[in-house]
């Protein structure tokens, strides 16, 4: 019998490959050969998902748009609105190898963006859809009176967004100073000042 190749499987190792490289040696770092080695594919399978360097590194931004998604699905809406929040928005910060990976290739991919209109643009588009996302949760806790009906939850997530961008930085420029735990402690002091409702269960 023929062997069942998984493509999507291929496709995100390859992404994984780029993401990797990308994060220890910036964008300079992806060619063909690296990828491949990387990936420990050949230079035709990797060729046959991914045809130019801007493809690659398209397909390492989408992978990990992807994973931060996935995570943020899987946070407990059952928990207190705080503290889900606090977990949805900590997918994005350098609290895991696997997350210091992401945010290394988010940050070489926004300066990137200025030069690369290709890049810019699917960089604009992930961005936007965090803040439509988000936008819709604050949406949804504001009108099941969790928080206080005056919010307003499209500058209250561009406003969140901002935070977590900064504290991603600094996660990652100065992680002495910003650990994991002191990352976390930052993103519930700023989520507590969030005016809360009046929900029946909190009266």
């Amino acid at each position: 019998m023929p062997k069942i190749v998984d493509h999507e499987e291929r496709r995100s190792r390859v992404a994984e490959a780029v993401c990797r490289l990308i994060a220890r040696g910036g964008f300079e770092a992806v060619t063909l050969r690296a990828v491949a080695a990387e990936a420990n594919s050949s230079l035709g399978a990797v060729q046959h998902y991914l045809k130019t360097r801007d493809d690659m590194l398209m397909a390492a931004l989408q992978h990990i748009s992807h994973s931060v998604t996935t995570r943020a699905e899987n946070v407990n809406p059952e928990q207190d609105w705080r503290d889900a929040f606090r977990d949805l928005l900590a997918q994005f910060l350098p609290l895991d190898q696997t997350r210091r990976i992401e945010g290394r290739v988010w940050l070489a991919f926004t300066a990137q963006a200025v030069v690369n209109p290709r890049l810019g643009e699917a960089l604009r588009e992930a961005n936007t859809t965090s803040h439509t996302n988000l936008t819709r949760l604050l949406a949804r806790a504001r009108d099941a009176g969790l928080i206080h009906p005056d919010l307003d939850p499209a500058d209250t997530a561009t406003d969140l967004l901002a935070l977590v961008d900064g504290l991603t930085m600094q996660g990652l420029t100065d992680p002495d100073r910003f650990p994991p735990a002191h990352l976390i402690a930052v993103l519930e002091r700023h989520i507590a000042r969030l005016p809360a409702g009046s929900a029946p269960s909190e009266r």
